[in-house]
């Protein structure tokens, strides 16, 4: 609850003072900056930056959060990560449930400005993610046994399909196929 609080950078800072909660300055920061920078904070956001220095199960224990709490953040750190590499397709198709506030914490991350945020918004604004154009049966057709090889493969095709900005097609993809 304390998390979904206004202005709460000061209370934790004031509460690592007294002994009350460990962070390291870094953290404690991050949370600040969050603050000022996110356009609707949230208590998730703020778990996912504390979660860059302190174990998701340390946390969990101590603040007796649910699974689904710590998985939800879980989720919103890995899209910032991956936006923090530009990944913004990857992110899109991945985390479209997360982008929000992804972002908000990934520019925290990165140090963006408030350009270098709308920037970001503004190329996922234009991805149009559709459904991965291959499945399992479209390779067994090419010959691959069911197994872990085939999951190896549609991996692999999945990666160059999000790194080609959805560009490649069935007909593409499965000429990419390893055989």
């Amino acid at each position: 609850r304390l998390l979904g609080l206004p202005r709460v950078a000061r209370t934790v800072r004031t509460m690592h003072e007294a002994g009350i909660v460990d962070f390291d300055d870094a953290t404690l920061d991050r949370l600040a900056d969050y603050g000022i920078k996110a356009r609707r904070p949230h208590f998730l956001a703020r778990l996912a930056l504390i979660m860059v220095a302190v174990e998701p199960e340390k946390l969990q224990g101590l603040w007796r959060l649910s699974n689904d709490e710590t998985e939800r953040a879980g989720t919103i750190l890995a899209a910032a990560r991956l936006l923090e590499d530009f990944r913004v397709h990857e992110v899109a198709y991945r985390y479209p449930e997360a982008l929000a506030d992804s972002v908000d914490v990934a520019t925290v991350l990165a140090g963006w400005s408030e350009a270098g945020k709308s920037a970001v918004l503004d190329q996922l604004r234009e991805i149009g993610v559709n459904k991965f154009p291959l499945g399992g049966n479209d390779l067994i057709g090419l010959g691959f046994e069911p197994g872990p090889s085939l999951g190896v493969e549609l991996q692999r095709l999945e990666r160059l399909w999000i790194e080609s900005a959805f560009a490649l097609d069935r007909a593409a993809l499965l000429e990419l196929v390893a055989r």
